[in-house]
């Protein structure tokens, strides 16, 4: 059995994409635990590279490209990717490699579902089982919902929440899906640790995390169905009106949360020249060098280490906020919406994390009622603490990834 990690040098969440070495960007590796040596071997993954994106120009220029040019272009863009990366060259496979009986695709919905999924659908579709992360699944949903439908016989969704218990988004979006969504929880980069006791921190939470207004997008159409279909010009509601309510909160809640566009970004329509498609397409990768500077400036782990309380504002989609796992490694005790389904990915309501009723007034009086009693909250602190360490680890995360690809190929067998 082979897992193969689909595309992994243009998915900043992995790793770090050429084009961010040579900008200078950091990457935001919330899946970087796929590179980690150890979970490399142990679970037998690989990285491959189908020839149909590059990290170095949008998919609709690459794809422009005869394959003569695109496959070495990959297979360099790959080497270097790796290079960058540490990433043994001998676990690298690219197109046109023999596919095995149970060998298997993990893909991510907003990179591989989307763009040039035409010219890579063919080659997803010789591989028995496909695992596709929903991680962003609401950026161009239709397409990738449609597009995700064309493998549904070899097709299984992955995601942090099981969003087909728990989104209803997420089934409109996906009507034709009937099966499971598989929960893979985030895992916090080991620098997330408690470094202060919960006693010497501020009696307030803070709340990260940053929001887009759709309507302002670069892309406007990519949001068209999300939007059709929740209501909403956010993906993080929560995190929005906390950054419009952030002085009349101030004495519960340190609010961080801010656009995610720094700089307003060009809009693009369908009628564009290609000489403006490319200008627009380079003034957007500036854009995202440059964007959420400020915020990502903040040593988060010494953040989190100030403040007893945490608030990472849910997606409207049904998945939680990196955050969450990030600031309760950090001993905070998160506040969640009780009504997001939290206990069906592991965690239990008032030992691991502390419910409210979702609106900011119930919030706010929440952090004002827990404050009365600091046994609870460092009992709640170590606890999740303890579920972070335990359970939201690379080891046990890739080894959940291997258990499901076993568990799905005995099911095709028999």
């Amino acid at each position: 059995m082979r897992i193969f990690i689909h595309n992994p040098h243009n998915f900043n969440l992995i790793a770090t994409p050429v084009s961010y070495r040579i900008f200078g960007k950091k990457p935001i590796p919330k899946y970087g635990y796929l590179t980690d040596p150890s979970v490399v071997e142990i679970n037998k993954l690989y990285f491959f590279f189908d020839a149909t994106t590059s990290s170095l120009m949008p998919d609709r220029i690459f794809s422009c490209f005869p394959i003569l040019i695109r496959f070495p272009a990959s297979i360099i863009e790959g080497l270097l990717w790796a290079l960058i990366n540490k990433i043994p060259l001998r676990r690298l496979r690219f197109r046109g490699m023999k596919i095995l009986s149970d060998d298997a695709l993990l893909s991510f919905v907003y990179r591989d579902f989307r763009g040039s999924f035409s010219l890579r659908s063919s080659v997803m579709a010789q591989f028995p089982i496909v695992l596709a992360h929903l991680s962003h699944y609401c950026i161009d949903l239709s397409a990738i919902s449609a597009n995700a439908a064309s493998l549904k016989d070899r097709l299984w969704f992955i995601a942090e929440a099981p969003l087909h218990k728990t989104s209803a988004i997420f089934r409109e979006g996906f009507a034709w899906y009937d099966r499971e969504v598989f929960v893979l929880p985030f895992v916090p980069q080991l620098r997330f640790q408690a470094v202060k006791p919960i006693f010497q921190r501020q009696h307030r939470a803070v709340s990260t995390g940053s929001f887009h207004l759709l309507d302002e997008e670069p892309d406007v159409a990519d949001w068209l169905s999300f939007r059709n279909l929740s209501g909403l010009n956010t993906v993080h509601p929560l995190r929005m009106h906390l950054s419009e309510l952030r002085s009349e909160v101030q004495d519960e809640i340190h609010v961080m949360n801010s656009r995610f566009w720094e700089k307003k970004s060009n809009r693009r329509n369908d009628a564009r020249s290609m000489k403006k498609t490319i200008l627009d397409s380079f003034s957007t990768i500036i854009n995202k060098i440059t964007g959420q500077k400020s915020y990502f400036a903040y040593n988060m782990v010494d953040l989190y280490n100030e403040f007893q309380f945490s608030v990472v504002g849910e997606e409207a989609t049904g998945l939680p906020g990196i955050g969450m796992s990030e600031s309760m490694a950090c001993g905070c005790v998160y506040l969640g919406d009780h009504n997001f389904g939290y206990e069906l990915m592991g965690m239990v309501e008032g030992e691991h994390f502390i419910g409210y009723d979702g609106t900011i007034q119930g919030l706010r009086l929440k952090i004002l009622e827990l404050r009365s009693d600091p046994q609870r909250l460092e009992l709640i602190s170590e606890a999740a603490r303890s579920l972070a360490n335990s359970k939201w680890n690379a080891v046990s995360a890739s080894s959940n990834i291997s258990r499901i690809v076993e568990n799905l190929l005995n099911r095709t067998v028999k």
